[in-house]
């Protein structure tokens, strides 16, 4: 009797375990919620108490649409109670955690605040303070197949946070499978006028038709977001929405999110944003924040914003509000809408980001734009990039294009320190920037990482901006704009196959509205390169075909006070151009002025601070780089002389300030282009090659040779 007894003892206590194994071959089943919390009548002074896994279910089982609550204040009580933890928790035996999206564990959870298949009632949050006290909640295991078909939120721990408070818990080892529904995040699906401070995830997001997804929460509007973090993965398919590290849209302010999770993105053609910490940030701030990172997007992607911290940085409007928080209207009864900011500061990125198919990549923001009005300012400050960039176009260290149609955008104090890649429109901090009204500036910017184009046609790169300004824009009857580039350094490499590459930045367009473009005291003194052939500057590289059309009585764009020390190169640079030796009479064919001329149209041009220009004013610069070019290149740089070639030979227009303008002065007025009161060291037979102008114009005015110790002081003077 005693055997049979203590037989039966050994089968109930082992029950518990065979019931685990049993529910991890098959589907796993919900915690058996507790009766009673450990304690506590859920008040701020008396909160409930939670110790255990079965307690927490009671949490989820309350605050669930399904739950029949005994009286009318008890929903509150539990929907707007007081909660802590009070020791660590396990939802799961975590040893097979790398195995669990094949072999799932005993144990799924229902979300805190959450709907399921079998409700009729669709639409549920949380609003209570839930406060972990610094303990852990580990194993969670969430499925949104197992919520309401209508319910559009899927979380991790906690459904919907609406107004809540949610702080100092951690969850590990925990895994979110969401498909088919609007928000996805790992401790709250979506939190809405809520806090959510010092929480810290680790695990694996899994989300494929989600639009709004992140490692912690999916969306946080108007909310406190600070101080959280993310480990693990975040695997996304036919994502037409936003993914980041830590949420999917932010707007509100977030402060000091870190991201460590690798970030993968497949199958997404129409893929908003994505970002290493967050996926959009709309007029909201995102401050002191780290992505430590990689970040995949696989395939093409039509509408991307791919970003080292943030995919997308949009200013945008909000809606006037008096001191109660009441809207206001207008006299026709509308809400007045007001300008509403939006700014990424004092942010790093350590992780590669990769998306050599789409465009619109940055090592900080995939874009940063201001398209509404009323808009707000984008601002970008303060930010670092230590990740490798690559990208199809439109690519930067910092952000891959800034915008504005209505606002203005301001670009200050950031560093890339990775190299970026891409097609074209490559840069070390913007990619391509667009302005049409208001004035814009990139300022105290540094590019320290290699710039490559890639192209075999047509690249453009350059060390802070690789292109501007897009002329297909729509421009209104009007709009005024500017763009201010001031201030900023490139010591890093600069290169295209065959293109157009410069120091600062790489090519203008302009379609002749009123706008322009201002490049003021800055300095390069990287290698500016082209393997083929194209149009190479120390500060600016020049514009397609050789033009740049500006706004009648201004020029396009004006370059003051810049200093130049790269050199400028083709091929192998076998030669510096200084010393190029004419060939010998009766060796090869004479070009003359006006064959000269046509290759003018198309051919290379290289100059000490522009390559090729027209409506472009260059006043008080200086070029300290030597131009090297390949063996069997001529150099034209003395538009009189005529030089002799061979049908092997090619030819690269030379200037020591400019290497090719068009400017004719019968046609074309002194205020739209000039340059004046430049040095160079090297002895260039000119600082200009202007083949429609005399050699006494007062378009090239002023220029001279100088020497070495001449040109540390005037540098010193220039960049002060």
């Amino acid at each position: 009797m005693k055997k049979i007894l203590m037989a039966l003892l050994l089968c109930a206590a082992l029950l518990p375990l065979c019931a685990g194994a049993c529910a991890a071959e098959n589907t796993p089943v919900p915690i058996e919620p507790a009766e009673a919390f450990a304690g506590g009548s859920g008040t701020a002074e008396d909160p409930f108490q939670i110790a255990t896994a079965q307690q927490l279910a009671l949490l989820a089982k309350v605050t669930h649409q399904e739950y029949e609550w005994n009286q009318w204040d008890e929903e509150e009580l539990y929907l707007e109670g007081y909660y802590v933890l009070t020791a660590d928790i396990a939802l799961n035996d975590t040893s097979n955690f790398a195995n669990w999206e094949s072999e799932p564990p005993a144990y799924v959870w229902d979300p805190i605040g959450a709907a399921s298949k079998d409700s009729e009632r669709t639409y549920f949050r949380f609003s209570g303070v839930f406060d972990g006290q610094g303990h852990t909640i580990s194993g969670l295991y969430s499925l949104s197949a197992r919520l309401h078909e209508n319910e559009q939120i899927a979380g991790g721990l906690f459904g919907e946070a609406f107004q809540a408070e949610i702080r100092n818990v951690n969850l590990t080892d925990s895994m979110l499978i969401a498909a088919e529904k609007q928000k996805a995040g790992l401790l709250v699906g979506s939190g809405s006028g809520s806090v959510m401070e010092n929480c810290h995830v680790s695990g694996r997001l899994i989300v494929d038709h989600v639009y709004d997804s992140g490692g912690v929460a999916g969306d946080v509007w108007g909310s406190v977001f600070a101080d959280c973090s993310f480990s693990g993965s975040i695997a996304a398919e036919n994502i037409s929405g936003d993914v980041g590290g830590v949420c999917g849209t932010l707007s509100c302010t977030g402060e000091r999110l870190v991201n460590d999770a690798t970030i993968e993105v497949r199958n997404s053609p129409v893929l908003s944003a994505c970002g290493g910490v967050v996926g959009d940030v709309y007029h909201a701030a995102l401050r002191d924040s780290v992505n430590n990172g990689s970040i995949t997007v696989y395939g093409q992607t039509f509408v991307p914003n791919i970003g080292g911290v943030c995919g997308d940085v949009a200013a945008g409007y909000t809606h006037a509000k008096d001191e109660n928080g009441n809207t206001l209207e207008d006299e026709n009864g509308k809400w007045i809408k007001v300008p509403a900011n939006a700014e990424i500061i004092g942010c790093t990125n350590n992780g590669s980001v990769t998306a050599v198919e789409s465009e619109i990549v940055g090592g900080i923001a995939g874009t940063a734009s201001s398209v509404f009005h009323p808009v707000g300012t984008v601002t970008i400050q303060g930010c670092v990039n230590n990740g490798e960039i690559l990208g199809l176009e439109n690519v930067g260290g910092i952000a891959g294009e800034a915008h504005s149609e209505y606002g203005n955008y301001q670009l200050k104090q950031c560093v890339n320190n990775g190299s970026v890649t891409a097609s074209t429109r490559v840069a070390g901090i913007v990619g391509s920037a667009n302005t049409t009204m208001g004035a814009s500036v990139i300022e105290d910017c540094e590019n320290r990482g290699s710039v490559t184009a890639t192209s075999e046609e047509s690249g453009t790169a350059g060390g802070i901006l690789g292109w501007g300004v897009d002329p297909t824009l729509c421009y209104r009857k009007g709009d005024s704009g500017s763009l201010t580039i001031q201030k900023c350094r490139n010591s890093g490499s600069v290169t295209v196959n065959a293109g157009t590459a410069g120091g600062i930045m790489s090519r203008l367009m302009h379609s002749g509205h009123d706008f322009f473009i201002e490049i003021t005291q800055c300095e390069n003194t990287g290698a500016i390169h082209s393997n083929q052939s194209g149009r190479l500057g120390g500060i600016l590289g020049g514009s397609y075909a050789g033009y740049v059309v500006g706004f009648e009585g201004k020029p396009a764009c004006t370059i003051r006070s810049c200093v130049n020390s790269g050199d400028l190169s083709y091929g192998d640079a076998a030669v510096n151009v200084v010393d190029y030796v004419p060939r010998e009479p009766g060796d090869g064919s004479v070009l003359n002025a006006t064959e000269k001329t046509w290759v003018a149209m198309g051919g290379k041009a290289v100059g000490g601070i522009v390559g090729t220009s027209f409506d472009t004013v260059v006043e008080s610069c200086l070029n300290r780089g030597h131009i090297l070019l390949p063996r069997g290149v001529a150099p034209l740089s003395d538009v009189e002389a005529n030089v002799r070639m061979t049908e092997d030979d090619s030819v690269v227009f030379v200037g020591g300030i400019c290497g090719l303008t068009l400017h004719n002065s019968e046609r074309d007025a002194f205020e739209t282009e000039h340059y004046t009161d430049c040095a160079y060291t090297d002895s260039f037979a000119a600082a200009v090659y202007a083949p429609f102008l005399p050699a006494d114009s007062e378009v090239i005015a002023g220029n001279r040779q100088i020497t070495a110790e001449e040109a540390d002081a005037l540098a010193a003077e220039l960049l002060r």
